[in-house]
């Protein structure tokens, strides 16, 4: 009997069928963590598929796939049917599987965001009819493929790490750093020196690497910098978009983690000093000092940074320092100021370095005048007994808090006065800003 308008139940009923085959597998060893979303996709037959991956990307959970069928042997009857396996199932070496007593399948991760695998439906369908033999079974089957895919949720906040904002004194070899963005993909950089929340130098990528490594960047200046983190088409900003700034150490070869940075800073910021070169500019801090440039350092202590000798004229007064010689004017004038009588036989010795024990005296007369005569040595040092030459001096520079010696309860009087020294001495004694 057959009729215009089927009205029919469909009552499944599931059936045991064949296992799908997997096809083997080598693991990658660097293995695919799969992002942890709903995914969803299609069938080679054109239908709806979908799966969920926990939050670790190694266990799936419900397991959905859509058909489509016509009943041809039971007059034509149609619809689609929906299996679900509820899982969980592990998720191991990037792969997959699916089994329960109607559907099977695999699954393999291509990438974080896609996946690959194969699927079989076995279902056998009773068809109600409204007329003899009112009971119709269809068998039901189809295999294929299926294909799915995820969205990356946006890269999560993050922080910079360092340099800290507002740090200064920071190294012109300077390495940016800063914390992982949870479901980023890969980061970029941008370092400025206007301060406007922009990049205007245009953002550097490095991939997965949560530092960069910068060099050469300019002395004695400001830096503002910015991390963000992306994955697909979705981005982050460090910090909430808060730009990050540092200043860079005046001096090159004196990055804020050297022991007498912030004296040589603050030398620098008086005026006493340049430098020892200028391009790049360095302060070469474990060099010695000679006395041509201790005279020039102690001259723009007593009368400041703009101070600049009178002209030399027809001498010096010492023998070896003809009028021609760089610092003359400078030594002529520390001489007529009473600070130093020279080196002895008419000589200053310009170019010999100044010693730890000189530098007393140079100090303490310049702070206090050439008249200034110390209190007695008591023996303070170990190494400076009562009756060494400039006891007193060495004494007296120790009890004004200008020294502390040189260690193991020594002062190291005959040593070369290094540049880091001075600056140290300098802005002790002149009590530099």
């Amino acid at each position: 009997m057959k009729t215009n308008r089927i009205v029919c139940s469909i009552i499944l009923l599931a059936l045991l069928i064949f296992p799908v085959k997997v096809h083997a597998y080598s693991p990658d060893p660097s293995t695919i963590v799969p992002i942890s979303n709903t995914w969803t996709g299609t069938t080679s037959h054109g239908y709806p598929m979908s799966f969920t991956v926990d939050s670790n990307g190694t266990m799936w959970n419900t397991f959905k796939v859509k058909a489509y069928y016509v009943a041809t042997t039971c007059y034509s009857a149609s619809g689609t049917l929906e299996t679900t396996v509820p899982g969980p199932g592990s998720i191991s070496n990037d792969q997959f599987t699916v089994s329960s007593s109607s559907l099977s399948g695999s699954g393999q991760f291509t990438s974080s965001t896609t996946a690959t695998g194969t699927y079989a439906f076995s279902f056998n369908i009773i068809i109600s009819l409204p007329f003899p033999p009112y009971v119709c079974t269809y068998y039901f089957n189809e295999s294929g493929t299926w294909t799915a895919s995820t969205t990356l949720p946006p890269p999560g906040s993050f922080t910079k790490a360092s340099p800290s904002d507002g740090s200064v004194g920071q190294s012109t070899a300077t390495i940016l750093s800063w914390n992982e963005s949870a479901n980023a993909t890969d980061y970029d950089y941008c370092i400025d020196t206007n301060n406007n929340a922009t990049c205007d130098t245009g953002w550097i990528n490095t991939g997965t690497t949560l530092n960069a490594s910068l060099n050469s960047l300019s002395t004695n200046t400001i830096y503002y910098w910015q991390v963000r983190a992306n994955n697909g088409g979705s981005t982050t900003y460090a910090n909430s978009d808060s730009w990050w700034s540092f200043k860079t150490s005046t001096f090159s070869d004196v990055p804020n983690t050297y022991w007498a940075w912030s004296y040589i800073e603050r030398l620098y910021n008086s005026g006493v000093t340049g430098g020892c070169t200028t391009s790049p500019l360095n302060y070469c801090p474990d060099s010695t000092v000679t006395r041509a440039q201790m005279a020039i350092f102690l001259l723009k202590g007593i009368h400041g940074s703009n101070y600049s000798p009178p002209a030399v004229g027809g001498s010096t007064g010492f023998a070896d320092v003809p009028t021609s010689y760089w610092a003359a004017p400078w030594i002529k004038q520390l001489a007529a100021e009473g600070v130093t009588g020279g080196c002895g036989g008419g000589n200053f010795c310009p170019d010999n370095p100044v010693t730890r024990a000189q530098m007393a005296v140079f100090l303490l007369k310049s702070k206090h005048g050439v008249a200034y005569l110390p209190p007695a040595a008591t023996g303070v040092f170990a190494d400076v007994p009562v009756g060494y030459w400039a006891d007193k001096w060495i004494e007296q520079l120790a009890a004004e808090g200008i020294t502390g010696g040189c260690g193991g309860s020594n002062y190291c009087p005959d040593t070369s006065v290094t540049r880091a020294q001075m600056a140290v001495f300098l802005v002790k004694t002149f009590n530099l800003p």
